[in-house]
């Protein structure tokens, strides 16, 4: 793109049918999570902070700070790919400071001014830049985000307004900000138009390539939030792939379409912090209306008349709540949305279809959910001091609002605890919140997953081209992106340690010290951090984050299976309908509890815990699913499909003989076959054993299996638990789970081949010193690196004498790792050599490393 400007009059892009842009549009309502961390993100990597977790009903994933440009960081990236989210930046421009910069991006660097007279035109200089970032950073566009009103100054020049008979509100001013609002339409059109471009150039499909507008300014180049698709704002989604709404629809405090009988609502003072009272009293759901709220309905009416899908209208949902149902009631918002409706009639259930399974009109709806601010778990007022208002409910506590401010120190597990709640729902049996902390306020009523379904994460991309030998299509530890510590093969390698100071100390700070004002605002800041390392100790990297028991949240949903000698069943494909009995289902669900430990971990940084008490319960077989898969049924030319499944579990209660891996199709038929056991590993503690199992499935029946038209086939996977009238109870930690391509039922079950011998690492002694290696393992999720130290090959045996440096990652390619030079000539500074050791992660990669000797 060499052109410094545009004529509108050449731009045609502009003037695109909307039918012709949205042709590919999905076919189903969409989840798109906008996170405003903190105004951006500012938490250590060597400390415990937030990350996402819930990656399986997200879509789109927004990476949004108050920068100009916000670029995902390559964890965050890393993790929304792994789970087959579209990860976008964000392009901001707010508040009056941001002019010159949008001015700027108008015009060109090359131009002080834009002419008034005819043709229009834009510059389309800084689109390439904005294109090759996502291309070499490996996100999929941006959200394009104008606050500010388009009153860009005198030609876009970014500066006052001159001469003086061009005065505020004048008709000429009035009418540049339109042209303003037709060059930002044609630049975001432009945007789109040669990301697409490039996208295709590149080898990458060019649907990925997404640009969304935020409902901001209007065709009047007026910043007027419309909290809807209106005639104000309709023309920038023309331009776009879809339009994130301003999130005041739901309790707007002035009707802002043009629909009269817009509801008002309470001020947005008044609804942003609520008392504990208020919180306390456990609000119920709100009944179906089967008419819709006035700006969803304006919403859809306009959609359908600009020929545009529904589901690219993502409707707004602040969940700090600002003058919208949000926190621990934002269901409240999501059922006026009417998502829930949507997939109930929508969702196929043990192969059958529920189209006539939900009367209300809501489901006829299929917008898009935009969640903005889910940290709010994580950021919301510290535990114990949420600000009350005053007895008269008119105003706030100043010293309340004061307390809100400062920065929060809450423990991790609480973080963890209500992140649970509001995405997957259910109470951890592990840990309570505090007294202080009320759980009542955050009683939710219904979690953000009863909304949206459950995906899988998709097929490895090298698994999708079909390299000749076998390939790990599924794998997870249940790992989190954060943790205090790491293990391998069941031994501990790592762990973060509680800094040595005294949180009650570090923050008394005496205000009658003669330092200035700046100084003792700098002490406090780095007390603080002080404060907030010892509460949060332990270590953040989105990029470990793997797939969840996204099955089986929020407590196990175990089906009761027919007993070997009544099932009727072929026992060579071991097929068997998952009939729940309703007696055994009641006593069984309710005491049932699932965790995440990180006390006895097989690999990473944490496992899933079962507890399931049986007292009573006699002889039986349960199946119990853990997570989605996605299931690869174009491979082959054969009629049946093998898979082999590996679990690596520690059991209390039951013989691990009496285990074996299942798959649970749509249709409600589960899936085993042949089962081998051997014991993985002995730590002491814990025996960690190899569940191993063949499954055979027919291609036709697996290729069915699919939630909706729009999704791929899929199947639960989970484990078939036999009991005897002797087990009082199971006690499971699932450590990790893996599942790979097969050749047949009958041949015993391996580990996946990434090739035996060795790779050849290098080493560039720089500081950071640099270690990269060819990625040997191009379906494992990480490599991890070790500074081995004496004799022998790194084994299970010989984990011991090497030390774990880390996961590549932080960096910027996947095959690199950056350590501290001193902190390698401290480990080395006795023997002087050693061994770098790079191996795929997870036990599914047996043999695979790269290794370099390394000489101080």
């Amino acid at each position: 793109m060499k052109a410094n400007v545009i004529c509108l009059a050449e731009s045609i892009l502009v003037f695109q049918a909307p039918s012709t842009i949205s042709k590919n549009a999905s076919e189903r309502p969409r989840l798109l999570v906008c996170h405003d961390f903190q105004g951006g993100y500012n938490d250590k990597a060597s400390r415990r902070g937030y990350t996402f977790e819930y990656w399986s009903v997200c879509d789109i994933f927004i990476y949004f700070s108050h920068r100009r440009i916000s670029c995902p960081p390559v964890g965050w990236n890393t993790a929304a790919s792994r789970h087959g989210v579209k990860m976008l930046g964000t392009v901001i421009f707010e508040w009056k400071e941001a002019m010159p910069d949008l001015s700027l991006l108008l015009r060109g660097p090359n131009d002080l001014y834009s002419p008034l007279k005819p043709p229009l035109r834009f510059s389309p200089y800084y689109i390439p830049a904005l294109i090759d970032l996502a291309l070499a950073k490996n996100f999929s566009g941006y959200l394009i985000n104008v606050e500010l009103p388009l009153d860009l100054g005198f030609s876009v020049s970014g500066y006052t307004w001159y001469p003086d008979w061009l005065r505020p509100t004048s008709a000429a001013q009035l009418d540049e900000m339109q042209r303003n609002a037709r060059r930002l339409r044609a630049w975001v059109a432009l945007l789109r138009a040669e990301g697409r471009r490039r996208f295709a150039e590149a080898g990458r499909d060019e649907d990925e390539w997404t640009v969304l507008w935020y409902d901001s300014v209007t065709r009047e180049g007026k910043l007027q939030w419309q909290d809807a698709v209106t005639q104000e704002n309709v023309s920038f989604l023309e331009v776009s792939d879809g339009i994130f709404t301003n999130y005041t629809w739901a309790r707007p405090s002035i009707p802002k379409i043009e629909k009269p009988d817009m509801p008002g609502g309470p001020s947005p003072v008044e609804t942003a912090i609520e008392s504990k009272e208020v919180q306390a009293a456990v609000l119920p759901p709100p009944p179906v209306d089967d008419n819709p709220h006035p700006a969803l309905a304006h919403t859809v009416g306009m959609l359908d008349r600009a020929r545009r899908a529904r589901t690219e209208a993502y409707i707004g949902i602040d969940v700090f709540g600002r003058n919208c149902w949000g926190g621990a009631q934002s269901f409240r918002s999501l059922e006026m949305i009417g998502s829930r409706h949507w997939w109930q009639r929508h969702l196929s259930t043990f192969g059958q279809s529920n189209a006539n399974s939900d009367k209300s009109s809501l489901a006829n709806l299929g917008l898009s959910v935009a969640l903005f601010a889910p940290g709010w778990t994580w950021e919301h007022a510290e535990p114990g001091v949420l600000p009350e208002l005053k007895k008269d409910k008119k105003s706030i506590d100043s010293s309340s609002l004061e307390s809100r401010a400062q920065p929060q120190r809450r423990v991790w597990d609480e973080f963890a605890e209500l992140d649970r709640r509001f995405w997957a729902g259910g109470a951890s049996t592990s840990f309570a919140l505090s007294s202080n902390a009320a759980a009542e306020p955050h009683s939710f009523h219904q979690p953000l997953s009863a909304y949206f379904p459950a995906r899988a994460p998709p097929l490895p991309s090298i698994f999708l081209k079909k390299a000749e030998e076998a390939c790990v299509f599924y794998h997870t530890t249940f790992a989190r992106g954060s943790g205090v510590a790491w293990y391998r093969s069941g031994k501990e390698v790592a762990r973060w340690q509680t800094p040595s100071i005294n949180t009650d100390s570090v923050l008394a700070v005496s205000t009658t010290s003669k330092q200035d004002e700046e100084a003792i605002k700098k002490q406090k800041e780095a007390e603080e951090d002080q404060a907030r390392a010892h509460v949060l100790v332990g270590w953040t990297d989105a990029g470990v984050s793997l797939p969840k028991a996204d099955a089986t949240w929020p407590h196990p949903r175990a089906f009761w299976l027919p007993t070997a000698e009544t099932e009727a069943q072929s026992p060579a494909r071991g097929v068997a309908l998952a009939t729940p009995v309703p007696d055994k289902v009641d006593a069984l669900e309710p005491r049932a509890s699932v965790e995440v430990s990180e006390d006895v971990v097989w690999a990473g940084s944490c496992s899933l815990k079962v507890t399931i008490p049986l007292s009573g319960s006699g002889q039986g077989r349960l199946f119990l699913p853990i997570s989605w898969v996605a299931i690869p049924t174009t491979a082959g030319g054969s009629e049946e499909m093998v898979i082999d499944a590996t679990a690596l579990a520690s059991l209390e209660g039951l013989d691990t003989q009496r285990v074996q891996v299942a798959l649970q199709l749509v249709d409600g038929s589960i899936h085993t076959g042949l089962v081998r056991t051997t014991e993985a590993s002995d730590t002491g503690d814990q025996i960690w054993t190899n569940i191993r199992t063949s499954i055979s499935i027919p291609r036709g029946l697996a290729a069915k299996s699919t939630l909706h038209s729009s999704m791929s086939p899929q199947a639960t996977v989970g484990l078939i638990l036999e009991f005897n009238d002797s087990t009082s109870a199971i006690v499971m930690h699932l450590g990790e789970l893996y599942l790979g391509e097969g050749s047949s039922a009958t041949e015993a079950v391996g580990t996946a081949s990434a090739g035996s011998d060795d790779v050849e690492a290098t080493i560039e002694k720089k500081d950071p010193m640099v270690i990269t290696w060819p990625d040997f393992a191009p379906a494992a999720h990480f490599y991890e690196v070790f500074l081995e130290q004496g004799d022998g090959a790194l084994g299970s045996d010989a984990v011991k004498r090497a030390t774990w440096l880390g996961t590549a990652t932080r960096e910027h390619s996947r095959t690199e790792f950056a350590a501290p030079l001193a902190a390698i000539h401290t480990l080395l500074a006795t023997q002087k050599t050693g061994t770098i050791v790079v191996k795929p992660f997870g036990s599914c990669w047996q043999g695979a490393q790269a290794r370099c000797t390394l000489t101080i």
